[in-house]
């Protein structure tokens, strides 16, 4: 009723930029069709040669952003600058959002492919809601905070904002209290990412079912965008991947699919990247490794690389070398499509003992037990991965396409097994060894 707060701490030092980005004055026309549009619905209130409020307002400056369909938005940045903007004075910790209590999580692929295996001839149909954060309220005592300046005047954004942090968080926030209320009336299954709706339903029963989700929207004045959302159908793409559920695999669209072996092209001749680059690659291949888990692993380099600092930073040769495989994944059909029941949480086919000290280590797998020992003394951590790289190459056959479990000692294992993060320069080579045996057999590894 009365908006959501944004939890901004006004204690903190919030810089006042003078100007607004090049993209904003460049593509004008962008902003100023912006501000029109919302204006006549009431979001933007505007413009005043002079500040309406009886406090000072803290304007953020406006840009212009292309998505990687060419589509051009008007975005307040928040952000800037950068260590004493307004996203800098609102935690990242969702628990202190004012009013906000329990966990916040996002719905995953898994989740989806959990449901469709379940079901016994499905269909998903897809709805879009049309311009989300803008039919969303922002709390009245944070438009000193919510506004921006145009062609000499202020305006104050009386919605969600677009480049604000804790946007996201309040539009999931109803997202989720639609699909409870969804779930509660029609004992359907429903999954909600910010202003992306996928239903799951039995086909008998799939043209009730969309209406009643359609007749919700309508009570709650949600408005939806007919021409994304999608009827009642065998395929569909949600969250940028293919839902096949003929043949229950979910896997890349022939256009995210071209965009990614082009982005590894170009990184494959680039010498120097900036952190956003960086940042960017990182995120896009992690979405990817959903239908392409072998390539998981293969981000690890990327990662440490951003950990190192300074930037621009060069781009190292195992960096390259690690997206060369993933363009060979890409390559392969198989490779970049995946089962639904493969991302099902099942129990593991197999258990995996290792014991390791600075310079020994014992497997025990099915019984069989196995010694292996090194010339140089190596921590507790990257004895473990020099046993399983042994055991992977002396057990191929045996892990072929399996799920094995590994108990460990320590969080260091833990993370350099499961996340690949820590894994020292004098290992790296037999470590990528070890991901790629495991990639080509399909055998997945988790250390508990």
């Amino acid at each position: 009723k009365f908006g959501f707060c944004m939890g901004i701490d006004r204690s903190k030092h919030i810089s006042i930029p003078y100007t607004n980005h090049k993209s904003a004055i460049k593509e004008y026309s962008v902003i100023d069709q912006f501000i029109i549009k919302h204006y006549k619905t009431g979001a933007i209130a505007g413009p005043y040669r002079v500040n309406p409020l009886p406090v000072s307002v803290h304007p953020s400056p406006l840009q212009v952003a292309v998505s990687s369909s060419g589509k051009t938005r008007a975005v307040i940045d928040m952000s800037y600058p950068r260590g004493s903007s307004i996203n800098d004075a609102i935690s990242d910790d969702w628990s202190k959002m004012p009013g906000f209590t329990g966990t916040f999580k996002f719905p995953t692929h898994e989740l989806l492919c959990s449901q469709i295996m379940r079901m016994k001839d499905p269909l998903m149909f897809i709805t879009d809601l049309s311009a989300y954060y803008m039919q969303l309220g922002s709390d009245t005592n944070d438009l000193p905070y919510m506004c921006f300046a145009w062609r000499g005047a202020l305006y104050l954004h009386r919605r969600l904002p677009f480049g604000c942090r804790a946007s996201c968080l309040h539009a999931q926030r109803v997202t989720d209290a639609v699909t409870y209320i969804y779930k509660t009336e029609t004992q359907n299954f429903i999954a909600g990412y910010v202003d992306d709706y996928a239903s799951l339903v039995e086909s008998i029963i799939s043209a009730a079912a969309e209406k009643a989700l359609y007749i919700l929207f309508e009570k709650l004045g949600l408005g939806t965008t007919p021409e994304k959302s999608m009827s009642p159908a065998k395929w569909q793409i949600f969250l940028g991947l293919l839902y096949d559920l003929i043949h229950r695999t979910l896997e890349l669209p022939e256009e995210k699919l071209r965009r990614a072996i082009e982005l590894i092209q170009k990184w494959l001749t680039m010498e120097h990247c900036s952190k956003n680059q960086l940042e960017s690659l990182i995120g896009f291949l992690n979405h990817v490794s959903v239908v392409v888990p072998a390539g998981r692993p293969f981000c690890a380099f990327m990662l440490d690389m951003l950990r190192a600092g300074e930037f621009p930073v060069a781009v190292t040769t195992e960096v390259k070398q690690d997206l060369a495989v993933w363009a060979e994944f890409l390559d392969d059909d198989f490779s970049r499509k995946v089962d639904m029941q493969s991302l099902v949480p099942t129990a593991p086919d197999s258990e995996l003992c290792i014991a390791a000290r600075r310079s020994t280590a014992i497997t025990c797998f099915k019984g069989q037990r196995t010694g292996y020992c090194v010339q140089q003394k190596l921590s507790q951590a990257e004895m473990y991965m020099v046993a399983l790289w042994r055991f992977t190459c002396e057990h191929s056959s045996d892990i072929e396409g399996k799920i094995l479990v590994i108990s460990v000692p320590t969080k260091v294992v833990q993370n350099m097994v499961n996340r690949t993060t820590g894994v020292s320069v004098k290992l790296r080579p037999l470590v990528r060894d070890m991901w790629l045996k495991q990639a080509k057999h399909r055998c997945h590894v988790k250390a508990l």
